[in-house]
């Protein structure tokens, strides 16, 4: 295990903010974290880091940071129809969708080019296109931070919503995820339904789908919408989509007849937000070199020296006028720390 103290976290999250951290244990295995707990047992705070994809540092951290950098990949079991792949949680989200992929199993092709680590991915219920992560997941190992005792969730155990899960309520950084294990499909069948994807295979004139074309279709929408973090800082999608009523909807279509919206089964109806933040007027605005993408409202980028402060200062703009235009506050997707 290694360990740093005052530790630059700048090329440790996809915003590409400078902050430090007091301490940062670098973590290979599962005693290293109870290890790396008890000796730094006097730092009040403490965080567990993987790609650093869906992070926004506001300031400097005082206390213990536990970066995730446990590996490894491999088929636990299979019978004729699925395989278990189970993944280490400090490996790369596109690593795991890369080692699928070549082993012919389906389920988690449109979930390719999401930044981050796969212990990250329960956390936030990681979705893309029609596909979530709660829809393959079979169960989620941690450790217990305090404690250091193991312990194995099921999907249902996990509490999945909407970018959402336990682990970011009651168990909020009580755990490190140390990895996942994910039951795929060995049938072709794949999620064609999102409207961007059928076009793309329109285009192609696809007559033979494989998870490998799935996941390079998938791989060049994301390119189109979303900046590269290593040239523009971001962290993809900040904010959540918006779910309110169908009765405030409708009372909304009233003053914004062009306002989207999609019914789900339980009587809701979720709205892109990127929609309402562009109606708002923040698409393409910018604070010094905080701004909001030209190209996607849904997205806050680092044009080269703005901090963390900055960043969040900026989004808590963008949440009041929302709030103010069409009375509905947004939820963020990104973790402020």
């Amino acid at each position: 295990m290694r360990i740093e103290k005052n530790y630059s976290l700048k090329n440790y999250n996809t915003f590409n903010v400078e902050a430090r951290a007091e301490v940062v244990a670098f973590i290979e295995s599962v005693a290293d974290v109870f290890e790396a707990k008890k000796q730094f047992h006097n730092l009040n705070k403490h965080f567990v880091l993987g790609g650093g994809s869906n992070t926004l540092f506001k300031d400097n951290f005082e206390g213990l940071i536990f970066k995730n950098e446990m590996k490894g990949i491999k088929i636990t079991d299979s019978n004729q129809d699925y395989a278990w792949i189970e993944c280490s949680g400090g490996e790369e989200w596109q690593h795991l969708v890369d080692f699928t992929i070549s082993n012919n199993l389906a389920g988690i092709e449109n979930l390719s080019l999401i930044p981050g680590t796969v212990g990250a991915s329960p956390i936030q219920n990681i979705g893309a296109y029609g596909t979530e992560l709660k829809d393959c997941l079979d169960f989620t190992d941690a450790v217990d931070i305090t404690t250091g005792e193991y312990r194995r969730f099921s999907n249902k155990d996990c509490q999945f919503g909407y970018r959402d899960s336990v682990f970011k309520h009651e168990l909020k950084d009580k755990y490190f995820i140390t990895g996942v294990t994910v039951k795929l499909s060995k049938n072709k069948k794949y999620n064609t339904e999102y409207a961007d994807i059928k076009r793309k295979l329109q285009e192609l004139e696809v007559t033979e789908l494989s998870g490998k074309l799935m996941s390079d279709i998938v791989s060049e929408i994301r390119r189109t919408k979303f900046p590269d973090p290593s040239v523009l800082g971001n962290c993809g999608s900040f904010f959540k989509n918006s779910i309110i009523d169908v009765a405030f909807f409708n009372k909304l279509k009233l003053s914004f007849p062009d306002i989207p919206g999609y019914s789900d089964c339980d009587g809701l109806v979720k709205i892109p937000t990127g929609w309402l933040i562009e109606k708002a007027g923040w698409k393409g605005r910018r604070s010094g070199d905080a701004g909001v993408y030209e190209k996607h409202a849904l997205i806050l980028v680092n044009y080269g020296t703005a901090t963390g402060k900055e960043i969040y200062c900026l989004s808590e703009n963008i949440v009041h006028d929302v709030e103010d235009k069409f009375g509905i506050h947004l939820e963020k997707e990104a973790n402020i720390v």
